[in-house]
């Protein structure tokens, strides 16, 4: 069994989602982040053991992106899921908007990064290591979800901005899914033309 809903705070957007026919709810507006609102929809359908949040500035992720990280949970105790792909954009690796993230050998997240990590000095041997972006979509075991945003903001959450860190230390683990396709986010402004661009080439 599977429902989408569009969660969001603002009354414009609730309208427009409407107009296509989308299901959409209303949520509090003092949330911190995505995942507080959408913890606060799971609230209202106690039914559904697994949570998919796909954050609104990713609307060209994959469907294939969407499915793999839903599978993921077929491994029992995964707590939470994500996507990640590898970064083929040099400039990439220095851009703070772009977060990065290394993994232990069985796919879950040891540390999340807006600097370039790993780093490789410069005396190192061998091939230089892979460096993976994270996407923004986390799927959720349900009784996880409202944990974590329950839990207080850490010092390695302020310092990287990244909500995900306070998840980490406080000993959840984040299973991170390989995919090849990388959608373009919205971080800046610089991005929503490009993003536009990109909607109308596959609306064509």
């Amino acid at each position: 069994m599977e429902r989408i809903v569009i969660a969001t705070d603002d009354e414009r957007i609730r309208k427009a989602c409407l107009g296509f026919g989308a299901e959409t709810e209303l949520t509090n507006p003092d949330h911190a982040s995505g995942t507080d609102r959408v913890a606060e929809i799971s609230r209202r359908y106690p039914e559904y053991d697994v949570v998919l949040n796909v954050q609104g500035d990713e609307p060209g992720i994959a469907p294939s992106t969407i499915t793999a990280v839903a599978r993921a949970f077929r491994v029992s105790e995964r707590q939470i899921t994500t996507a990640v792909s590898p970064i083929r954009d040099e400039t990439d690796k220095g851009n703070p908007n772009v977060v990065k993230v290394v993994t232990a050998r069985d796919g879950d997240a040891l540390y999340f990064s807006r600097a370039a990590i790993p780093f490789r000095r410069t005396d190192s041997s061998g091939p230089p290591p892979v460096f993976y972006r994270h996407q923004g979509i986390y799927g959720f075991q349900r009784d996880v979800l409202q944990q974590v945003t329950t839990l207080p903001v850490t010092d390695l959450e302020r310092a990287e901005s990244l909500e995900q860190l306070r998840w980490l230390e406080n000993g959840f683990r984040i299973h991170c899914i390989v995919v090849s396709q990388c959608a373009v986010g919205v971080d800046t402004p610089a991005d929503v033309p490009i993003v536009e661009h990109l909607l109308q080439a596959k609306g064509e």
